[in-house]
């Protein structure tokens, strides 16, 4: 088993230093379009802990210019730089009287990944990637308290101005009259960008509770 194992990775390496993807540009410019929802409702959960609300539901959606540059001359390693526009829509309930509340939290992203490319036919590749992603909050906090409800006065769900991100991506190309990529990109938050802030009569709060985890699928259309 162990030598089969050593074959295959032999086979896939000389694959990769052989394999020739001349057919690609050394500036590449496209799109890309993501969708994402667990575990990223994982974070807001424990963020709106003790705040009279739960969490209902998370997604989020994408879109980004994609820049990518060919680090070689075989184009199995490429530098890319994909800014973007994420909004994640969330939807909030009320524990005492299951009251819904719907938010909206827009961010621009700048993510750069380092991509490994390996060919499996002489039309498909096989992707692979690493990297940072920054992102910059534009909405600072959401409203949690409910007309029908009688909960702690200025309760929210706030956000950090800046985040930082490290991202894995796989996937696989497709070589056609426009080259398209299928994506599946994990976010790991580097640090704390999600809290909780209370405002009583007498008392004022704000806690930070953890990043946003987010699993993105997307596709990547180059033009």
């Amino acid at each position: 088993m162990k030598r089969t194992f050593l074959t295959l990775v032999g086979v896939l390496l000389c694959c990769t230093m052989f394999a020739q993807q001349e057919d690609l540009k050394k500036h590449n410019f496209g799109l890309t379009f993501n969708f994402g929802s667990y575990p990223m409702g994982n974070s807001y959960f424990n963020a709106l802990t003790n705040t009279g609300s739960t969490l209902k539901s998370a997604v989020a959606f994408d879109v980004a210019f994609k820049y990518e540059y060919m680090l070689n001359k075989k184009n199995t390693f490429s530098l890319t730089a994909e800014p973007g526009y994420t909004n994640h829509l969330l939807k909030t309930t009320s524990l005492t009287s299951d009251i819904d509340k719907k938010h909206s939290v827009n961010i621009i992203n700048l993510p750069i990944f380092v991509n490994y490319r390996l060919p499996i036919t002489n039309k498909v590749n096989f992707l692979a990637a690493a990297g940072a992603n920054t992102s910059f909050y534009l909405t600072d906090k959401c409203e949690l308290n409910y007309r029908e409800t009688i909960i702690p006065q200025g309760t929210y769900l706030t956000f950090n101005s800046f985040a930082l991100d490290f991202a894995l991506k796989a996937g696989i190309e497709v070589k056609a009259k426009h080259r398209f990529q299928l994506n599946v990109t994990y976010f790991l938050p580097m640090f704390n960008d999600i809290g909780s802030e209370y405002t009583l009569p007498f008392t004022y709060a704000k806690v930070l509770h953890g990043g946003a985890h987010r699993l993105m699928f997307g596709v990547s259309v180059f033009l």
